[in-house]
């Protein structure tokens, strides 16, 4: 009987919690193909995201050698993140050597790129024989982009292969709210005031009124 309710309460378990995707499942909702890398082969996206001006923690250069190697920077652009989970018969070298194959390939040039345990003073919290790289890249007319990239097996393990790439295409910041016109009246209500005690009369631009009336328009 104890055996029978315990068959029944981990079938019930089981249908109750989700199961882990798989490196053959389809891309988590929203996957966008990145504009100069394609999708990686016999993978699955199972984290992704992208926002139009955000920033990121991005190595602009390393100094092998000296006590603090690393300079970070936050860089501000367009970023993108792709977490992969790859076929187990793939290992960390072979998914770094394609990435690494297609990144030449466009032009970025590596700042590191190697496994973890060559880089000193990086911090990354990866395995000693995980693989990390950072790139950078001028493209014409455009600016710069970033890429970092980090291959490694799946909690220590040997047969869950995955990758993260991290990307920032770099732009400057595009101002889209406004601020309220009459709040900006009431910060120069106090230099106006001053202005007309001292001289009578102040000079006021963007006045408008509808022809021949005395009517103000909507925008003044």
């Amino acid at each position: 009987m104890k055996l029978t309710i315990a068959v029944a309460f981990a079938a019930i378990l089981f249908t109750v919690l989700p199961a882990r995707a798989d490196w053959n499942d389809a891309n988590v909702d929203g996957t966008q193909e990145y504009r100069l890398i394609k999708f990686y082969p016999q993978a699955r996206v199972s984290e992704y995201g992208m926002k139009e001006f955000d920033s990121a923690k991005m190595l602009i250069a390393y100094k092998q050698g000296e006590e603090n190697p690393a300079a970070f920077d936050e860089v501000e652009g367009k970023t993108i993140h792709y977490t992969y989970e790859h076929k187990p018969t793939a290992s960390t070298l072979e998914i770094q050597r394609n990435y690494e194959t297609v990144l030449k390939a466009k032009g970025f040039e590596p700042i590191i790129n190697g496994r973890v345990n060559r880089f000193p003073g990086l911090d990354t919290g990866m395995g000693a024989e995980d693989w990390i790289s950072y790139w950078r890249w001028e493209e014409p007319g455009k600016g710069m982009i970033w890429i970092e990239l980090q291959v490694y097996y799946y909690n220590g393990g040997r047969e869950q292969p995955q990758s993260k790439l991290d990307i920032v295409e770099t732009k400057g910041f595009q101002q889209t709210l406004e601020g309220n016109a009459a709040a900006a009246i009431e910060t120069k209500a106090p230099a106006l005031a001053v202005a007309l005690q001292k001289a009578g009369h102040v000079a006021m631009y963007g006045i408008t009124f509808d022809f021949n009336k005395a009517t103000l328009r909507p925008e003044a």
